[in-house]
């Protein structure tokens, strides 16, 4: 059974620097957060997505997970290829 659920580090988890986070430190059951900051999403050079209304998904032992609205997302279509 998962013995961790964000209430503490495993021994073998590093300790984050100032001004970063650990995600075993992030709760279980996950939780969703409203995330204002820019969120750029870029194939090669073209921006497939850009948001500001993202929402931000946080797990223990799981990199945050960050979910854009639809319409945030830029297709732009030649026919035979989206870009």
């Amino acid at each position: 059974m998962w013995q961790f659920k964000g209430n503490m580090r495993p021994s073998f988890a590093v300790e984050p620097a100032e001004g970063q986070e650990s995600v075993w430190d992030y709760p279980r059951p996950p939780i969703c957060l409203q995330d204002s900051r820019e969120v750029i999403v870029r194939c090669g050079d073209v921006v497939v997505a850009k948001s500001t209304q993202s929402i931000r998904v946080l797990e223990t032992a799981s990199p945050p997970t960050f979910y854009i609205p639809p319409s945030d997302v830029i297709l732009k279509c030649d026919g035979s290829r989206c870009n």
